[in-house]
C-alpha cells in the first residue's frame, strides 16, 4: 500500500509540473527491483495477458527509482492495452556497458509509423474518448530524457518495440 501510494503520489506531481526541468534525484537501483515494482503495478492491465521477462541485466541502475517505475507501468499498460485478452507482453533489459536498456514489446498490431513520433506528444492518444489523457507517454519521454537517456519506437521482427536508454552507472560516473 505505501509503494502504491508512493507511486501515486509521484504521478500526481508530474502532473501537476508537467514538462519541468528540475533534476531527478539518481540513487543506485538494481534493474530487477524497477521491473518488479512496474509488474506489480502494472498487473490489473496485465491480467488478461501473458507476461514475459528477458531480463540480460538485473545489474544496478543509476535513476529515481519512483520515475523509472512509473515509465515502465505506463509502457506495460499500453503493450497489454495493445496486446488484448489473450496476447502477450514483453519486458526485456539488457546493458552494454554505457547504457541500460529497457524493451517492451507486445502481441499487437504496433504503431502506425506515421504516428510514431506523434503518440509522444501530450495529449496525443490512439485510444477511444475516456480511455486515455494522452499523457503517458510524453510524460514518460520527459522523464527519460531528465535521465539522460532515449525513449523510441522501433520495429524488430514485425514487431513495435519501446525501447528506453538510459546511461549506466559507469558511464553517468564518467560524465562532467
Amino acid at each position: 500500500m505505501a509503494e502504491c501510494a508512493q507511486q501515486i503520489g509521484f504521478l500526481s506531481r508530474q502532473l501537476l509540473g508537467f514538462r519541468r526541468t528540475g533534476e531527478l534525484e539518481l540513487t543506485r537501483t538494481p534493474v530487477r527491483d524497477v521491473i518488479d515494482r512496474a509488474l506489480a503495478n502494472a498487473s490489473a492491465a496485465l491480467s488478461k495477458v501473458d507476461v514475459r521477462t528477458r531480463l540480460e541485466y538485473t545489474g544496478a541502475l543509476k535513476c529515481a527509482p519512483s520515475a523509472m517505475t512509473q515509465v515502465l507501468v505506463n509502457l506495460l499498460e499500453n503493450a497489454a492495452h495493445a496486446a488484448g485478452a489473450g496476447g502477450w507482453v514483453e519486458v526485456a533489459s539488457a546493458s552494454d556497458g554505457g547504457s541500460c536498456t529497457f524493451e517492451v514489446s507486445d502481441s499487437g498490431p504496433g504503431v502506425p509509423v506515421q504516428l510514431r513520433e506523434k503518440i509522444f506528444e501530450p495529449f496525443f492518444t490512439t485510444k477511444p474518448p475516456g480511455q486515455g489523457t494522452g499523457l503517458g507517454l510524453a510524460i514518460s519521454r520527459d522523464l527519460i530524457v531528465r535521465h539522460g537517456g532515449t525513449l523510441d519506437v522501433r520495429m524488430r521482427d514485425q514487431r513495435t518495440v519501446f525501447t528506453v536508454e538510459i546511461p549506466s552507472p559507469a558511464a553517468l560516473n564518467s560524465r562532467a
